[in-house]
């Protein structure tokens, strides 16, 4: 998933994953955020994986100058579940 809020604007983005419940299976989801001057971003991850699934996520987010990024992860199934995130805040008065 790429995700880019241009300068100033405002978004709020739902990302969902939803699995096979009978199923084992490996899901390895990556995001990539970037998230321009003054831009305010809300990011949800629902994960809605089958009981023996495995999910590893990793965000990567990039804010620039005086930008918002919030990020609520909710997780619902999976025998194992992890989740990353990496900010670079490039700029000053960022908030994450």
């Amino acid at each position: 998933v790429l995700i880019v809020a241009e300068k100033d604007s405002r978004a709020v983005i739902n990302e969902v994953h939803v699995g096979i419940n009978s199923l084992r299976y490996l899901s390895s989801a990556l995001s990539e955020v970037y998230v321009a001057s003054g831009a305010v971003l809300e990011h949800i991850k629902v994960q809605l994986e089958g009981e023996r699934a495995i999910h590893v996520g990793n965000i990567f987010i990039r804010q620039e100058h005086g930008s918002s990024y919030t990020s609520s992860v909710f997780h619902f199934g999976g025998a194992t579940v992890r989740n990353e995130i990496h900010p670079t805040l490039a700029g000053d008065r960022c908030e994450c």
